[in-house]
């Protein structure tokens, strides 16, 4: 059995010093899929942007063409001669045109940069959600590390207490009962660290799924101390990136009904060109032609479609106050969830006193001959629960107090 705990023990630490939160948070940040996805969407909307700011850009067309032949084809005139078809027939044009009066494509920049904010402020609440899955994970592991070191001592002492009533039974102080007890005792606590073990390693991995760091180091973990015990901040709100994200949606959808209505205004383009050739003809083989077309479309298509983007404006503001609702509410009950969990250290660190304090009693008494070793039994159980629960007490209180930080849109 000690073979196989050993071996489990290897593969859950083998690493060097394990990484703070902040790296894990920095390498999920990286590696997350949805993170990646989030980012390529932010790219493609940013570029919506130029697109349409483009739209509003002189367009600039050139041509130019090229025919070789041979025959020459010219008619004598009374003073000169005129050439029909000349040798080798060049041709060339410059096209120039230029947006002049075009509200609608004004206001579809507006629109697509409300999309570009409200895009990069998801992204922002996606990195907090990321960030809380990576604290979960990390303190996570910091408390199976801390539960695996409690189940080797435990299991130690089991060893150890064997070993006395061993000796008590060659002595004829305790019976083969006795020591038959404290062998099935040993056994299962050898268990309860091998199940330790296995559950290190499942947390390990999650971790290192999250991050894509290195989980098997020792993370130097820190006995659970008074200082955790400090009242809770309550922080107030910095940045709620869920509401603001809603807010720019209000906006897009404001500013699409604006463009939705403007595609009813007129829009004016203005033309410039300049041809060379020497093509066949009659007039000069420069000309140049300067221009402007308006067009106005009138259909109850637009009005229509201003009409959803405003009811879509509407009901964008009325998500964008209940997103700040729920991120007050969400910041009220994590810190009620930390003040709790502080209670509850509080608790579990004077049980953990008790238990103590019970246990070194019941081996004093047997170490005098007044006690039984059940009673040692007994209170070395009674003990390690008390530390395991003390240990994941004292996980969940630093997570808790890290996740008042994200709700209130600070980063960790």
């Amino acid at each position: 059995m000690s073979l196989v705990l050993g071996w489990l023990f290897a593969i859950a630490a083998v690493g060097g010093p394990l990484p703070p939160l902040t790296e894990h948070v920095a390498g999920a940040h990286n590696t997350a899929s949805a993170v990646t996805v989030a980012r390529a969407q932010e790219s493609v909307v940013s570029w919506t942007v130029h697109e349409r700011v483009g739209a509003l850009l002189p367009t600039l067309t050139v041509r130019a063409g090229a025919q070789i032949n041979d025959p020459v084809v010219e008619v004598s005139l009374p003073d000169d001669k005129a050439v029909i078809t000349p040798r080798n027939q060049l041709d060339g044009s410059v096209r120039v045109e230029l947006p002049i009066l075009a509200v609608g494509r004004w206001l579809d920049i507006a629109s697509s940069q409300q999309q570009s904010k409200a895009q990069r402020l998801r992204t922002q609440e996606l990195l907090l959600d990321v960030e809380r899955q990576t604290a979960r994970a990390y303190f996570g592991l910091l408390a199976a590390h801390a539960v695996a070191a409690a189940a080797a001592r435990n299991a130690s002492a089991a060893a150890t207490q064997l070993v006395e009533t061993e000796r008590l039974v060659a002595a004829g102080n305790a019976t083969a009962v006795d020591q038959q007890r404290d062998k099935n005792t040993r056994a299962q606590k050898e268990a309860i660290h091998a199940d330790a073990i296995v559950r290190l390693a499942s947390a390990q991995r999650a971790l290192a799924v999250l991050s894509g760091l290195d989980t098997t180091g020792d993370p130097l973990v820190q006995d659970a101390s008074t200082d955790d015990e400090a009242p809770v901040d309550a922080p107030s709100m910095t940045r709620i990136f869920a509401v603001e994200a809603a807010a720019a949606d209000e906006a897009l959808a404001t500013w699409q009904a604006r463009s939705s209505l403007a595609q009813l205004l007129p829009t004016v383009d203005a033309v410039a060109e300049a041809r060379l050739t020497n093509a066949a003809g009659f007039g000069r083989a420069d000309s140049y032609v300067f221009g402007a077309a308006a067009t106005w479309r009138l259909g109850v298509g637009a009005a229509a479609t201003a009409m959803r983007f405003d009811s879509s404006a509407a009901l964008a503001r009325a998500q964008s106050e209940q997103a700040r609702q729920n991120a007050e509410q969400a910041l009220a009950d994590s810190i009620g969830d930390a003040e709790s969990l502080r209670q509850a250290h509080i608790a579990a660190r004077a049980d953990v006193d008790f238990r103590q304090a019970r246990l070194a009693q019941a081996r004093a008494q047997q170490a005098v001959g007044v006690g039984v070793a059940l009673d040692v039994t007994l209170a070395s159980q009674e003990a390690f629960v008390a530390e395991v629960a003390l240990i994941e007490a004292d996980a969940n209180l630093k997570l808790a107090r890290v996740l008042v930080r994200l709700a209130a849109g600070a980063s960790t």
